[in-house]
């Protein structure tokens, strides 16, 4: 299954190929890797770009191997950021990262030396160093754990419009409701979780006629209708549909 806002997902442009479980108010399960150390794990730097001032890279690995990347370009162009989430894994014998899109297959794999477990180094394909620049992404102290309810979601994947409302959800822990926008229309509905289990219900939105986003807004209903468990990594939410499914549904980022 496709993630259901793949397509948008691509308009940024470049790409260099985002459960563990998770309650309101509590972190992630710890946990460790041989090569990279204590998890969740997280990494930032600055990486050369073919047509922009650079790449600002945000990466935040999960100890079930879930991992979010968030791509921010430096341009005079408007470029909106890639959100990147899918599955990791450590090839030991060769101390290398792989990262996995769940929305594609293998071949568009990234590979990153583990240079330490504070630093990760771009590889080509081959799974050679990259030349003519720095592409060394150090590790940092993570985002602030968040609660599934309290923080406004804001969805990754739909296209930017300048002075377009975004597309939204907040969940309200005290009232099992749900608010937001589609970025055109009210959205409503009701809620019930077990853990990382997430059921969404009497969905419902006012019916302003938004051409320029009904794409926009009919998948993102159809992704809360089919959500049937969520994760919290950092400052991002995922959902997901079936547990047969490792791609998310769609991913969300809390407002700052």
């Amino acid at each position: 299954m496709a993630h259901v806002f793949s397509a948008y997902r691509r308009l940024a442009g470049l790409a260099l190929g985002l459960a563990v479980l998770a309650a309101a108010g509590c972190a992630h399960r710890p946990g460790s890797s041989p090569g990279l150390g204590a998890l969740p794990a997280h990494y930032r730097g600055t990486l050369p770009c073919a047509d922009c001032a650079g790449i600002d890279y945000s990466l935040s690995l999960a100890a079930d191997h879930v991992y979010v990347l968030r791509e921010h370009y430096h341009s005079d162009r408007a470029v909106s950021d890639l959100i990147e989430a899918g599955h990791w894994r450590v090839r030991d014998a060769l101390d290398q990262l792989e990262l996995t899109p769940s929305d594609t297959d293998s071949r568009f794999t990234s590979l990153w030396r583990i240079n330490s477990h504070d630093e990760l180094i771009a590889l080509d394909a081959q799974g050679h160093p990259v030349a003519n620049g720095h592409y060394t992404l150090a590790r940092t102290k993570g985002p602030a754990e968040r609660r599934l309810a309290g923080p406004r979601w804001i969805l990754t994947d739909a296209p930017d419009r300048p002075g377009a409302s975004p597309a939204y959800i907040r969940f309200h822990d005290d009232t099992h409701r749900v608010t937001g926008s589609t970025g055109c229309n009210r959205l409503m509905a009701r809620y019930q979780r077990k853990n990382d289990r997430l059921h969404l219900e009497r969905i419902a939105t006012t019916r302003r006629a938004c051409p320029d986003r009904a794409d926009t807004e009919q998948a993102m209903r159809e992704a809360l209708r089919r959500t049937q468990r969520f994760e919290t990594l950092g400052n991002f939410l995922l959902l997901y549909g079936s547990d047969r499914d490792p791609s998310p549904l769609a991913v969300f980022r809390a407002a700052t």
